[in-house]
């Protein structure tokens, strides 16, 4: 048995413990903007270092670690896209999803206090959006609304809404779900429900995106009322304890949609 045990190494333990790095790499990239420059062609990193007012040195170990993370490729020493970073990573492209960098900061913080959590058993990051300020529910929805608009193009090339008027998108939060959703289906009108501290700043994305036309907005809280209006459909995105609640407020409500979608999930 003591010879079995002597072959055994820490395999697991290491790879875990190393596979974080690229996760960091990527997310300096994003906030230091390092895509955007390479849009155009291949760069030093001394030309790159340039363009973002950085220091090369530091910068060129970065760069070389983008590439072991297969978001950039070097050939000699000039450094290039790969092709998703050049479609996700750059900005001003529609699919552009750089800006998650703010809400992965603060998710993978939160992270860092999941023993405590479990230790104490009181949540130790808890973000409670009826009580939250402004200035953190627009940090916060910031760094979640590329996603969110990645996300919504994705459901609308999933699902065919095509048969659908109205559509309510309950915890709508930025509003980028239901923008995606109305840019492929023109003729959709979307309502974004949420809560009263939430809505002045789903308003902001909204008029943003010159989205005033087919997406309005409505303040409630909806687990604990009916949701207001009636709609073909609806999209939710509340926490799945919630959700049978949240189903049944909804029928009363007059929401005829056959389509209950949470988060990325489809249920009949």
């Amino acid at each position: 048995m003591a010879a079995a045990t002597s072959t055994l190494q820490p395999t697991t333990i290491q790879h875990l413990a190393s596979a974080v790095y690229p996760s960091f790499a990527m997310l300096a990239g994003m906030q230091l903007d390092v895509f955007t420059p390479l849009k155009d062609g291949p760069l030093t990193a001394a030309q790159l270092a340039a363009a973002l007012r950085v220091n090369a040195e530091k910068l060129s170990r970065l760069l070389y670690a983008l590439v072991t993370a297969h978001l950039l490729t070097v050939e000699g020493d000039r450094f290039a896209n790969t092709p998703e970073a050049t479609h996700f990573l750059v900005k001003g492209q529609p699919t552009y999803v750089g800006g998650r960098h703010e809400n992965f900061s603060e998710v993978w913080e939160n992270l860092l206090h999941t023993a405590e959590t479990i230790r104490t058993g009181v949540p130790q990051c808890k973000k409670d959006f009826a009580t939250t300020s402004p200035e953190d529910q627009l940090h916060f929805l910031r760094g979640l609304h590329p996603g969110t608009l990645a996300n919504g193009r994705e459901l609308a090339a999933r699902y065919d809404f095509s048969p659908y008027i109205t559509l309510a998108d309950v915890g709508g939060g930025s509003g980028g779900m239901a923008l995606a959703l109305t840019d492929a289906y023109p003729h959709l009108r979307a309502t974004v429900i949420d809560l009263p501290t939430v809505t002045p700043i789903t308003q902001q994305f909204l008029a943003a995106a010159g989205a005033a036309d087919r997406v309005q907005v409505v303040a409630a809280d909806v687990v604990n009322a009916p949701v207001p209006g009636t709609y073909d459909t609806w999209r939710s995105y509340v926490p799945c304890c919630k959700c049978s609640r949240l189903r049944t407020l909804c029928r009363r409500s007059g929401i005829l949609g056959l389509r209950f979608v949470q988060g990325d999930a489809s249920i009949s």
